[in-house]
């Protein structure tokens, strides 16, 4: 073991950038799923929301929301002096241990930060647990909605006719299973990292070298889940593009024929009340209500 040669204020900010980068990233893929989410299940409602102005407030909100959730890393996060030979840590200047370890030249500095059970629950939470739950729920609207939509497209091709059923059954299964490999791909790369550190907090077991190698494993892991989700999402994004402009299509093709017959009733009852001159049947949302039904 070496010590840490850059003293306290870049110990807090190493500790500090690190956690906030894996809340981060968690945070990020949760507001991705509620992006899909938004593009497919509420594709005119969120046209006004999913703009660049509102992704630039996202993420800055995102950013600010990690930072402050984790104040605490920055706080209590420290050099401190260790006895390597005994593993005594956070010796204090002049004391006995202190004295021995300095007379044998075990005295190193470690940049560390020792959470309590409490703050792994929280951290667990907020970083794993929550964005979880969120990033399967989306996803799951989102799956639902694409193989309602695929049915849809496939009753009006038995009606027209049948060339593209098969291009668009195999689209939707493709895409969901993208869907789902992001999502197990998630839990895959998170989960040993969650599990470790609590198993590790709540002294289930002790740490030993072995412990160390498999940390550093689940440490890599979810590095690497972070570069590999931009390639996941570009996957996907195409199909899911895709399935937003069908979406929006179908939703304007629906909201111009209701115009039309609102258009043509009213022409209809203008044309009624130039060929009647003692009175006229007033507008009443009943009255609409039918005229449109009768000319649909």
């Amino acid at each position: 073991s070496e010590s840490f040669p850059f003293g306290n204020a870049l110990c807090k900010l190493y500790w500090f950038g690190e956690s906030v980068n894996k809340l981060l990233s968690s945070f990020i893929m949760c507001v991705l799923s509620w992006d899909r989410y938004l593009a497919v299940c509420k594709p005119l409602n969120s046209i006004s929301i999913r703009s660049n102005s509102v992704a630039l407030l996202v993420l800055f909100s995102t950013c600010t929301l990690a930072t402050v959730l984790l104040l605490p890393v920055l706080i209590k996060s420290q050099v401190t002096m260790v006895d390597r030979l005994s593993g005594h840590a956070q010796l204090e200047y002049g004391t006995n241990a202190y004295e021995i370890a300095l007379s044998r030249g075990s005295l190193i500095s470690k940049c560390s930060f020792d959470p309590d059970s409490i703050f792994v629950i929280y951290t667990f939470s907020i970083g794993y647990a929550i964005p979880a739950l969120l990033i399967t729920f989306f996803y799951a609207q989102v799956i639902i909605r694409l193989r309602s939509n695929s049915r849809n497209m496939l009753v009006d091709q038995k009606r027209s006719d049948t060339s593209g059923r098969g291009s668009i059954s195999s689209r939707v299964h493709q895409v969901t299973k993208r869907i789902v490999m992001v999502i197990f791909f998630y839990f895959i790369c998170w989960t040993p990292q969650w599990t470790i550190t609590l198993l590790i907090n709540f002294e289930v077991f002790n740490y030993n070298h072995f412990l160390l190698l498999i940390s550093l494993s689940a440490h890599v892991l979810v590095c690497f889940n972070s570069a590999a989700n931009p390639l996941l999402y570009a996957l996907i994004n195409r199909e899911l593009r895709a399935q937003h402009v069908q979406a929006m299509a179908r939703k304007r093709q629906s909201i111009t024929a209701a115009t039309q017959v609102v258009i043509e009733f009213v022409i209809q009852a203008t044309n009624k009340l130039d060929h009647n001159q003692k009175g006229y049947t007033p507008f009443t949302p009943f009255t609409i209500t039918s005229s449109i039904l009768s000319i649909s």
